[in-house]
């Protein structure tokens, strides 16, 4: 009789951990989202320090949410040089781009990107910005971002 408590027991606590895991949680599995580059470079990329607000970072969220942000890139050709995707991970949205031709020209450029995500439900997130290049992976912004 032990055993089969003991097993019951353990069963159980393995079926309440399994029940509470989940490869991706998502919060809002009816968003759209729409990330692209705006215009061409712009500028000499930025290099943010430690502890420096970023003013390339901008957002409106009201019904639907648009972010505005910069990111590094190679400058030729200054055209259609992101590619984007984005997951949303309970309060959490991660929008990751990647330069498509990182390795054309020796200079770099500054890129606006624009995101806009719409079916969104929550009234808070943590909005993060990762560029992925063929070795690593960069976090550009890390944001808490509000309704209005």
């Amino acid at each position: 009789m032990n055993c089969q408590k003991l097993f019951v027991l353990l069963f159980s606590v393995v079926l309440v951990i399994f029940a509470g895991c989940s490869d991706s949680v998502t919060s809002d599995e009816n968003s759209k989202a729409s990330i692209k580059q705006v215009g061409g470079c712009t500028s000499a990329a930025f290099k943010k320090d430690a502890g420096q607000t970023d003013s390339c970072f901008s957002y409106e969220f009201h019904n639907d949410l648009k972010v505005q942000f910069c990111a590094p890139g190679n400058c030729c050709p200054d055209s259609n040089r992101f590619t984007g995707e984005y997951r949303i991970s309970t309060d959490t949205i991660v929008v990751t781009i990647e330069d498509t031709a990182a390795n054309l020209c020796k200079c770099m450029c500054n890129y606006n990107i624009r995101a806009e995500l719409e079916g969104l439900l929550l009234n808070r997130y943590l909005f993060k910005v990762e560029k992925q290049d063929s070795s690593y992976r960069q976090t550009l912004y890390s944001e808490y971002i509000y309704k209005d």
